[in-house]
């Protein structure tokens, strides 16, 4: 049985005390709606400090739903994981925990080409969140129209308009 407890709270710190002294009461948390990068922090620091399992809906729930249709599109198409190019389109909370995922089931960091809304996630890039360094790429290979070209795979996860149909015919 469950219910949501909606809280009008934006400091990190002051979300991570309140679902801490919760805890007694739950058997699990599941979190909800908390944008990246904060995001990340919160659900580590509360899986550290708590004794139940902590997740966040944004992340784990899109990763598994996602990744079983990969595994199914694996199957049919009769691929291997770790053949496959992937290029997600978006670095948020979904995007993130979606690849580190899909990574967990072979494929190969090398091989995972990750946009944000200012371009490819490269080393070269000035100010990238730990969780975006973790898929940065050794130099630029060009933007996504270029780098679609040859993919196998595409995730989607991204704010509105990122993609074009000339985008994928290109594929």
């Amino acid at each position: 049985d469950v219910f949501d407890i909606n809280l009008d709270v934006t400091d990190p710190d002051e979300l991570c005390n309140i679902t801490k002294a919760m805890e007694p009461t739950f058997g699990g948390i599941n979190l909800e709606d908390i944008k990246a990068p904060e995001c990340f922090e919160i659900e580590q620091r509360l899986i550290e400090e708590m004794n139940i399992p902590v997740f966040h809906d944004d992340q784990h729930g899109t990763a598994i739903i996602s990744g079983a249709g990969l595994i199914n599109a694996l199957e049919i198409t009769n691929r291997k994981a770790e053949d496959l190019k992937l290029v997600v389109c978006g670095a948020g909370a979904g995007a993130v925990a979606c690849t580190k995922f899909y990574e967990s089931l072979g494929v190969k960091r090398t091989n995972i080409f990750m946009f944000d809304s200012r371009g490819l996630i490269h080393t070269g890039r000035e100010g990238l969140t730990p969780e975006k360094l973790y898929f940065a790429l050794d130099k630029d290979y060009g933007d996504m129209t270029e780098v679609l070209k040859g993919a196998d795979c595409f995730l989607g996860l991204s704010v509105a308009n990122m993609v074009s149909q000339d985008m994928i015919k290109g594929m």
